[in-house]
């Protein structure tokens, strides 16, 4: 693969923010998690900024109705797979009222991303109907995107976004969510 990139370098690369997943792969399919869980997709920094927003495209598929609870979060990764947070978005349920709709939110408190940390983006969604749908990379084989280094995962049961998450806790998910980190 070093060969490849090599030969073929990237040149679609954002100038401002960083990607969790080349814009080029994106669909907008169906691919809306239940209620309560919580969606990582993980992605190593290519280059170290200031980061204090995060915008996220909806798919195909809006909120059906005002959801309870809706945020981000972004998390670095331990050498063991634990999850720490590093930023958050405060809960707007004003969030995901459109299809195909970019949303773009402040974290509480912002960090410096570093080029080389290996970072989880974590989107959650707490809804009595059905919940959106996210830009993404089609569905994968949810036990491949598991392999070490991860590239996406779950967990279930969520109200809120926790302030950590053990490696143990992360079950396989064939999802992973497009979002875009902004200075």
């Amino acid at each position: 693969m070093a060969l490849f990139a090599s030969r073929f370098p990237r040149t679609d690369k954002l100038a401002s923010g960083e990607e969790s997943v080349p814009r080029l792969y994106l669909t907008s399919a169906t691919n809306a998690p239940a209620t309560g869980v919580m969606r990582l997709s993980y992605f190593t920094a290519e280059k170290t900024e200031d980061i204090t927003q995060i915008k996220v495209y909806t798919g195909a598929t809006a909120a059906a109705a005002t959801p309870t609870f809706c945020a981000f979060g972004v998390y670095t990764e331990a050498l063991n797979g634990d999850l720490t947070l590093v930023a958050s978005t405060a809960n707007d349920t004003t969030l995901f009222a459109a299809a195909s709709t970019a949303y773009t939110k402040t974290f509480s408190s912002g960090f410096v991303k570093r080029a080389g940390t290996r970072y989880a983006f974590a989107s959650l969604v707490v809804s009595g109907a059905a919940v959106p749908s996210f830009a993404s990379i089609a569905p994968q084989a949810a036990a491949e995107m598991a392999i070490a280094p991860k590239l996406s995962g779950q967990i279930t049961g969520q109200s809120s976004i926790p302030g950590s998450i053990t490696n143990a806790s992360i079950v396989p998910s064939g999802m992973f969510i497009y979002c875009v980190l902004l200075p």
